[in-house]
């Protein structure tokens, strides 16, 4: 299975192969091969080398956190769907600047940030009415709001420009 892996403001093409308890993980031409055991919901045994890790994970979505020593581990996984979603939201890019674009014709009906603010990932920016839905624009990364192309009763067509984040 072909999937990308987001770390961070990364994207790295990765391919997992399954075989039992063996996953084979391709990333960057580097194959990693280890034995996971699902112990119980929310426990997992990991042996890479013979060295046996116990892990607790939690699933939300299409974003697997690991827990170990205290820490978390957050790697997201897309899928082709989501991929070709992302990339049309111009949402691909590995860090640096970005801007989104409207994914649909639509209506902007409310604008929650300005430029200058600091935004969370996931965090909402503004909202685009389309086919009588609501849609959220997320902020795709932890930044700053560099521009804002839009305004609130706003009509526009697929791909302008909604805002700019660094």
């Amino acid at each position: 299975m072909k999937l990308k892996l987001k770390q961070g403001r990364e994207y790295q093409d990765i391919e997992v192969k399954k075989d039992n308890n063996l996953y084979s993980v391709s990333i960057n031409d580097n194959i990693e091969e280890f034995n996971i055991d699902f112990i119980s919901k929310n426990i997992l045994l990991f042996d890479k080398d013979n060295k046996i890790k116990d892990l607790t994970y939690t699933v939300k979505g299409n974003t697997v956190l690991l827990y170990k020593n205290g820490r978390e581990y957050k790697y997201e996984f897309l899928d082709e769907k989501a991929v070709r979603k992302l990339s049309s939201m111009g949402g691909l890019n590995a860090g640096g600047p970005m801007t989104i674009e409207a994914p649909m014709p639509g209506k902007i009906v409310k604008v929650f940030k300005s430029i200058g603010d600091a935004v969370k990932e996931g965090e909402s920016i503004m909202i685009m009415e389309a086919m009588k839905m609501e849609n959220e624009m997320k902020a795709p990364y932890d930044g700053k709001i560099t521009e804002i192309h839009v305004s609130e009763n706003d009509t526009l067509e697929n791909g302008e420009k909604l805002f700019s984040i660094e």
